[in-house]
C-alpha cells in the first residue's frame, strides 16, 4: 500500500525569517548625538585710559607771605613763595592760568625809589622782579594785585578782601592793619605782618593802597612803615 505523504511547504518560514531579518537590521546601533562646539570667547576689550582733566583756578590769594591759586572747592593747585625763582613762579602761573602775561621792563631812573624791573602784567594782577626797593629782602619778586579778578580767577588778600573796598571798612574787618598815614587823598595801609615783634619800622607785610577812601590795589612782601 502507497501512502502519499504531503510534505508541508517551508515558504512561509521563510518570508517569516526573513521579514524578521529585516526588522533586525532597522533597530541597529542608534546615531551618535549631534556633538556641539564650544562656544569662541572674544577678547574682552581694554578701557581707554580718561583724558587727564586740567585744574580749573577759581581763587588766587596773596598774602605776605605766598601767593595760592585755588580750585572752586578750595584745592590748593599752585603754591609760591617769594624766595622762590622769580621765572618759575612766571612760567607755573602761565601754565595754570592759561594765558601769557605782558611783560613790562623798566630801567632804574635814579632817586632812591626805582631800579631795574621786569613787570609781567596777569590782566588783574602782576609780579615785580625783582620787587621794589622797600621789598622784602631776600624775595626774588613781589605782587601787586590792582582789580577784583583776573580772567575769571577771582583775585583777594587775607581774610577775602578785594580791591574796591573802603579803607576804613578794611581797617575794621583785618585785625592788626594799621592807617600809616594819609597823603592828599593818598592812604597807605600796612596788614597781615609776618614779624609784629620787631620794631614798626623793621616791620614785613602787606600794603592796601588808597585813593580818596577807597582801596585800589594790594602789594607785598612790603615794608609796611613806607613805600616809595
Amino acid at each position: 500500500m502507497s501512502r502519499s505523504a504531503t510534505r508541508p511547504s517551508l515558504a512561509p518560514l521563510a518570508v517569516v525569517l526573513a521579514a524578521a531579518g529585516l526588522l533586525a537590521g532597522c533597530t541597529g546601533s542608534p546615531e551618535p548625538a549631534p556633538t556641539t562646539s564650544a562656544p569662541t570667547s572674544s577678547a574682552t576689550p581694554t578701557p581707554s585710559a580718561s583724558p587727564t582733566t586740567k585744574p580749573v583756578p577759581a581763587t588766587l590769594v596773596a598774602t605776605a607771605t605766598e601767593i595760592t591759586v585755588l580750585d572752586a572747592s578750595g584745592r590748593t593747585l599752585l603754591l609760591l613763595e617769594y624766595t622762590d625763582d622769580a621765572d618759575a613762579a612766571v612760567a607755573d602761573l602761565t601754565d595754570l592760568l592759561g594765558y601769557t602775561a605782558i611783560r613790562t621792563d623798566v630801567t632804574d631812573t635814579g632817586g632812591g625809589c626805582s631800579l631795574d624791573q621786569s613787570f609781567y602784567d596777569f590782566h588783574g594782577f602782576s609780579l615785580e622782579v625783582p620787587g621794589g626797593v622797600t621789598s622784602q629782602p631776600g624775595s626774588t619778586f613781589a605782587v601787586e594785585l590792582s582789580a577784583t579778578s583776573a580772567e575769571g580767577v577771582r583775585l583777594e588778600t587775607v581774610d577775602g578782601q578785594q580791591v574796591g573796598v573802603l579803607v576804613n571798612d578794611f581797617l575794621a574787618a583785618v585785625p592788626g592793619s594799621v592807617l600809616n598815614g594819609d597823603y592828599g587823598g593818598r592812604q597807605l595801609v600796612g596788614f597781615d605782618v609776618i614779624d609784629p615783634s620787631v620794631e614798626a619800622y623793621e616791620q614785613i607785610g602787606a600794603l592796601a593802597h588808597g585813593e580818596d577812601g577807597v582801596v585800589t590795589r594790594f602789594s607785598m612782601p612790603y615794608y609796611v612803615s613806607g613805600d616809595c
